[in-house]
């Protein structure tokens, strides 16, 4: 029989998501894996249990505030390099295994798309400044290798530490042009065209009805291609979810029947935050680029039919710290099915 730990392990590392692509306000997240009992941002330090399988499939939604073309073009006419897009959303789907009581292993791949996206520049032989619309950017994204290896473990169960590990591959696509013809800048590529290490700890406190989760993950990027370095990123995020229809594991038959499994009803609140470092072209950083976010997110997590587990989080940007000009975000959207095998 699955118990409700067991189910809240599987939950933690089947919600997967890609680590996301980096650079400003208009990209991913930078995130693992969910937590238990509600989180889906912030990365848990429960591992799976020995053996256990999970598949997960995840979608996150960014809303961004264009810039109009008025405002393009007069920042084009500051000579300032900006684009301004709709929307951007992420597809990721992973799966994890639990190597040992202590260790877990996974993989994420994304699909990222990116809308209407815009800039201002001078036209043909260097004419008037005008808006260029350069079209959607879609495809498959980078990919991500990462472990979780539990290193702290209270006596009784309720506080865990645990490091996580990983890198995020070169597995996106990172060759897409522009209606007319041009090669978009890398910062607006589905992939990075680089091998990029991330490291970071995790902990859990687990109470009889709830929990509290906090993970730090810093992510060091390297060289991709058209010479160009996106920025290092560091996560940190913090969560506090409660059990509002608790799911207790009774451990007897009913009538004679198989052990009988619960649903479960999860709210929870999260604080966000991603720094990201400016990114830099043939050694010089660009002065648009980077900044700090921090998203609070309101979300809830429901457990069905055994092993499955939906989730759902609408994250509001409480700070936006930006380096120059950069469209912001307005809101963003995460949710998740995953099933423990």
């Amino acid at each position: 029989m699955l118990t409700t730990n067991h189910l809240l392990r599987i939950a933690a590392a089947a919600i997967l998501v890609g680590l996301g692509g980096p650079v400003a306000a208009d990209h991913p997240s930078l995130s693992v894996l969910g937590g238990p009992a509600g989180a889906v941002t912030t990365i848990t330090a429960l591992p799976l249990e020995r053996g256990d399988w999970s598949v997960g499939l995840r979608v996150e939604y960014l809303d961004v505030e264009p810039f109009s073309d008025a405002t393009l073009l007069d920042l084009g006419a500051r000579d300032e390099d900006v684009h301004s897009i709709d929307s951007l959303s992420r597809l990721s789907l992973g799966a994890a295994y639990g190597v040992s009581r202590n260790l877990t292993l996974g993989i994420t791949l994304p699909y990222v798309s990116r809308k209407n996206i815009r800039e201002a520049h001078h036209g043909t032989g260097g004419g008037p400044i005008e808006v260029e619309s350069l079209g959607d950017s879609e495809g498959l994204g980078d990919g991500s290798l990462y472990g979780l290896y539990r290193w702290h473990e209270r006596g009784d169960g309720r506080q865990h530490s645990a490091l996580v590990f990983g890198v995020k591959m070169p597995t996106g696509k990172s060759d897409i042009h522009s209606p007319e013809g041009e090669l978009l800048e890398l910062e607006l590529q589905p992939g990075s065209d680089s091998w990029d290490p991330f490291a970071g700890l995790a902990f859990t406190w687990l109470q009889q009805r709830s929990s509290i989760d906090a993970s730090f993950v810093y992510r060091l990027s390297t060289e991709g291609t058209q010479n160009t370095t996106l920025g290092d990123v560091f996560a940190y995020n913090a969560a506090y979810s409660f059990r509002v229809r608790p799911a207790p594991d009774h451990g007897h038959a009913h009538g004679g029947d198989q052990p009988h499994s619960h649903t479960a009803f999860d709210l929870m609140l999260e604080l966000n935050g991603e720094w990201r470092d400016k990114d830099e072209v043939a050694g010089t950083s660009k002065s648009n680029t980077g900044g700090n976010l921090i998203f609070l997110s309101p979300g809830l997590r429901y457990k069905f039919a055994g092993a499955w587990v939906a989730s759902l989080s609408v994250g509001v940007p409480v700070v936006k710290d930006l380096n120059g000009f950069q469209t912001e975000p307005e809101y963003r959207i995460i949710g998740g099915i995953s099933v423990g095998l």
